[in-house]
C-alpha cells in the first residue's frame, strides 16, 4: 500500500516538495536512518557525519517544504529514540506527512504522534493465489509435492 502511493499516486504526490523511501530495518540507529533520509531528499549532501550536524542539516532541509517521507519496516519501538530522531521533522510545511510502516503494534503506538492503521491480514486463499501467481506456479501443473510446499510457506508467512 504505501509502494503504490508512494510509486504511483502521482496526483497526490503532486503536492509535495520532497519525497523519500528510507528502509529502517531491525537496527534502528537515529544517525544513520537521519543520514540516510538526508541522502534521500538531497543526493549531493556528504561530509556530514555528527549527529548534531546531521539533525541541523535535515532540519534545513526539510525547513518550510512540504515532504513526504516514508520510514519502511521499522521495527524499534524506543519511544526516546523516536522521540528525539522525529525532532527536524517538526520543520516542514503543514500537510507534510511522515509514513511508518512496521509490522508490530508496539511500534507504532511507541512513536506516538500518530494515530496508526492498522491492516487487516489477508485471506489463507488469497495469499496462496498471490503466491502462486507470483511463483509462476499454476495449480493446474499437476506437482501436488511443490504445491504442498508452497501452502505450508504461505501458512508459515500468515
Amino acid at each position: 500500500l504505501a509502494q503504490s502511493v508512494y510509486n504511483k499516486e502521482e496526483e497526490f504526490m503532486n503536492g509535495f516538495d520532497l519525497k523519500a523511501w528510507v528502509c529502517v530495518s531491525e537496527n534502528f540507529d537515529i544517525a544513520e536512518s537521519t543520514k540516510n533520509v538526508i541522502k534521500e531528499i538531497s543526493p549531493n549532501t556528504q561530509g556530514v557525519e555528527h549527529f548534531n550536524s546531521l539533525h541541523h542539516t535535515l532540519k534545513e532541509k526539510l525547513l518550510n517544504k512540504k515532504f513526504f517521507i516514508v520510514l519502511d519496516d521499522v521495527w524499534s519501538d524506543d519511544g526516546d529514540k523516536w522521540s528525539n530522531f522525529m525532532t527536524p521533522f517538526q520543520y516542514g510545511k503543514k500537510g507534510s506527512i511522515v509514513l511508518l510502516t512496521t509490522r508490530g503494534k508496539n511500534v507504532a503506538l511507541a512513536v506516538q504522534n500518530c494515530r496508526p492503521y492498522f491492516l487487516k491480514g489477508l485471506s489463507e486463499d488469497y495469499c496462496w493465489s498471490v503466491f502462486a501467481d507470483n511463483a509462476s506456479f499454476p495449480e493446474s501443473n499437476g506437482r501436488a509435492a511443490l504445491e504442498e510446499i508452497g501452502r505450508k510457506i504461505v501458512k508459515k508467512c500468515d
